[in-house]
């Protein structure tokens, strides 16, 4: 069994323009221009993305969902765990100069505050 010959035009690749990057040779210009780019590329919400993103790979690894599992944290207190660790990677990073908005750590952070009065009367 044979496969017929697929013929490619490639005269359209003639007209592209090579991209252009304008990235700072030294590591500091990099890393300094690296979150401004970031912030403006989505409109101001890469630090809630970093927070939501690392908020639910911390839950993935301390919740409980099986009951043969390792000893684990109940889904409720992992939550709280979670946020509170993103909370203070945020403020972290706003101090750095990673994150923009104030508004998306404080979130994080009056969600941990909440699930952790949740859970101290729920002990009770």
């Amino acid at each position: 069994m044979s496969l017929p010959k697929v013929g490619l035009n490639l005269s359209g690749l003639g007209n592209v323009s090579p991209v252009e990057f304008d990235i700072n040779t030294t590591v500091e210009g990099f890393l300094e221009e690296m979150p401004r780019r970031a912030n403006n590329l989505t409109g101001g919400y890469f630090g809630l993305a970093i927070l939501i993103f690392n908020t639910i790979y911390l839950y993935k690894i301390l919740a409980d969902k099986s009951q043969y599992g390792l000893f684990r944290y109940s889904r409720l207190r992992a939550a709280g765990i979670c946020t509170g660790i993103s909370g203070i990677i945020g403020l972290i990073m706003l101090n750095i100069g990673y994150f923009v908005n104030l508004y998306h750590v404080v979130i994080f952070i009056t969600v941990f505050l909440i699930i952790s009065i949740w859970v101290g009367k729920s002990e009770r």
